[in-house]
């Protein structure tokens, strides 16, 4: 009997050695498992270590028995522990999976918002450029606006010039015309009045009608005098209003000239702008 006793002891001894180092592993599985249940286990588990040393003394048969039931329910609570301890970890790698998932769809949404931010910027570059383009073609167009009406100006004053031009030709050949008809006539005149003046003594009757005809062929003369001043008169008007129109037309050439050289370069900004808008776009 003794003998069994001590064996029992020394089973006794050894199972408490078992509980307690479970004890231990109770205390590492507790960093992994909610601080409830680990103190729960923990607790029962020192309950049951205290109840088998209080027997061990005073019923060892009986400890004996309820030592293999409390080792049964350890065993269940080890597979409980261990099949907890796997959900946990699954439960951990599951959630460090889903803060890798956080943390990727918040750089793409920073990437996003960088990317938006930036689309707004070029959005706003491109509705400054499709400014200055609206600008400029306005610009562009008032200038091909004035050159054009400088061009019918200077169509009509090409006009006007060889309208004065053909009419200084025609009272050049008026006044040309009418002084060779006043030279011809003074000439016959003179030439009637040599012969006259040769034979008065026999047409001394006639003389009082030929100095009547030479007074009329004289008004006659002064109305030609009078016509060819008037002629030089008109003359030098249009000379003047020929010059005057030339110096118009240089000064409208040369504006012309100017905005021309206006217009390329301004076509060359747009197009130095347009390959900008080109790059940017792309």
């Amino acid at each position: 009997m003794g003998s069994i006793i001590g064996r029992r002891s020394e089973e006794l001894e050894a199972i408490s050695q078992n509980l307690r180092a479970i004890t231990i592993q109770l205390q590492n599985l507790e960093a992994l498992v909610s601080g409830n249940v680990a103190g729960q286990l923990r607790a029962a588990v020192q309950e049951i270590v205290s109840k088998l040393d209080a027997l061990a003394t005073s019923q060892p048969e009986y400890m004996i028995r309820e030592f293999l039931d409390g080792v049964n329910t350890l065993k269940s609570l080890s597979s409980y522990l261990a099949i907890f301890q796997e959900q946990q970890e699954e439960l951990t790698r599951i959630l460090e999976f889903q803060r890798e998932q956080v943390d990727v769809l918040e750089k793409a949404r920073m990437a996003i918002v960088h990317e938006r931010e930036k689309l707004e910027q070029e959005r706003s570059n491109l509705e400054t450029l499709k400014q200055e383009l609206i600008t400029l073609k306005q610009e562009i167009d008032e200038r091909d606006r004035s050159l054009k009406n400088y061009e019918r100006e200077v169509a009509e004053l090409e006009e006007r010039k060889a309208f004065l031009e053909e009419k200084v030709k025609e009272l050049q050949a008026a006044y040309i015309s009418a002084l060779q008809s006043a030279t011809e006539g003074i000439e016959r005149i003179m030439k009637e009045l040599d012969r006259r003046f040769k034979v008065r003594e026999a047409r001394l009757e006639r003389l009082v009608r030929l100095e009547e005809r030479k007074r009329e062929e004289i008004e006659k003369l002064e109305a030609a005098k009078t016509m060819t001043e008037e002629y030089n008169r008109q003359f030098s008007q249009l000379t003047d209003e020929i010059r005057r129109l030339e110096k118009r037309r240089n000064q409208l050439l040369q504006d012309i000239s100017r905005l021309e050289a206006e217009k390329k370069e301004l076509e060359r900004i747009k197009q130095e702008l347009r390959g900008g808008i080109l790059r940017g776009t792309t």
